[in-house]
Order: structure tokens, then sequence, then C-alpha cells
């Protein structure tokens, strides 16, 4: 879903590919609902290992972050810090990341090239950037860690989030004219 007020877009997930068209690179955009972390080894046991990705992210939001949490009693974590890792390296596996999954928002730090854009444009997706440095400030705003999955690579490398109003620009949109 989407709501444009007082000249703010705020996405609310799901989110369908109607809610992306009036969407344009340098759009400030609030993201609702939920997202899931997503770093180069989540994409890759999804493209290269032909993996499920354990949270179904169809229509959802995915954030290129390295979150640090802290075990709670009774299999619950508390987020420590969430700041965005560089998208960069997730490059060569967006477009088939997002063909597997149906993502529509990727949010990260830094641009990508060519495989996202190409995405983006074939799978109505968009890339957003969350700025840099603010990874204290991103956890004090997550009230609960609905999941953490792939446990075995130490730090969960993906945690589904519930987020109220996630503030980030868009940086690659289908619509891109090239």
């Amino acid at each position: 879903m989407v709501e444009r007020i007082n000249g703010k877009t705020i996405l609310t997930t799901p989110i369908s590919a109607e809610d992306l068209e009036g969407i344009k690179i340098g759009d400030i955009i609030y993201l609702n609902g939920s997202m899931t972390t997503c770093r180069d080894v989540a994409h890759r046991r999804v493209v290269e290992e032909g993996r499920e990705i354990p949270v179904d992210v169809r229509n959802n939001a995915i954030f290129h972050a390295g979150p640090i949490i802290r075990p709670l009693e009774n299999d619950k974590f508390e987020m420590v810090s969430v700041g965005p890792t560089t998208s960069m390296r997730m490059e060569k596996f967006e477009y088939e990341f997002v063909k597997e999954t149906g993502v529509r928002v990727i949010i990260g730090k830094g641009g990508m090239k060519e495989n996202t854009e190409r995405a983006c444009k074939e799978f109505k997706a968009i890339h957003c950037v969350f700025p840099a440095g603010n990874a204290v400030v991103a956890a004090t705003e997550v009230e609960e860690i609905v999941r953490a999955e792939w446990r075995d690579l130490g730090m969960p490398e993906t945690l589904e989030l519930p987020c109220q109003r996630v503030r980030t620009t868009d940086r690659i949109y289908r619509h891109r004219g090239k």
C-alpha cells in the first residue's frame, strides 16, 4: 500500500508493483510493515545454492544490514545495532535474488549497478539508500525481532523486523530512462 501525505511517500508492506509507480529517483520514502535483513550470504544461499530464504520477502523489503543482536530468554533477541552494509557486495546476486524472491524494496548503503537496475525494471522493484552512521539510532526503532534465521552463521543472516516510518531515499527506480 502507498500513501502520500504532505509530500511524503509512505509504503506499507506488502507492496505491489502499482504502489511503486509514482516514485522517482531522489524521493524520500518511509517504510511501514516489515523488512528482513539480508546480506551477501543470504543472497549467495538463494542464488548459488538454490536454497529457499527462510523468511518470505515476496512483496516486502530487505535491508542490506549487519545487525548486532543480544540473546534474551525464550529464544528472543534484542537489537543492539543495525547499520546498512555496502550494497555493492550484493550486486552480482541481486538480479537473480529479486527474480527468485519477489522482493519489492531493497534498502542498503551506497549505490548498485546494472544487475540491480535491470532487476528493478523487470520485476518492478526499487533500491533505496539508508544513511550510514545511524546503526545505533536505527536499532532504537526496532521494537521486536520477529524471527532470527540462519543462525549457523554465528550472527543470524535473516532477521524479520517490524518497522514503522523507516526513512530511505530512492536510488534506482524501474522507470529510469537509460
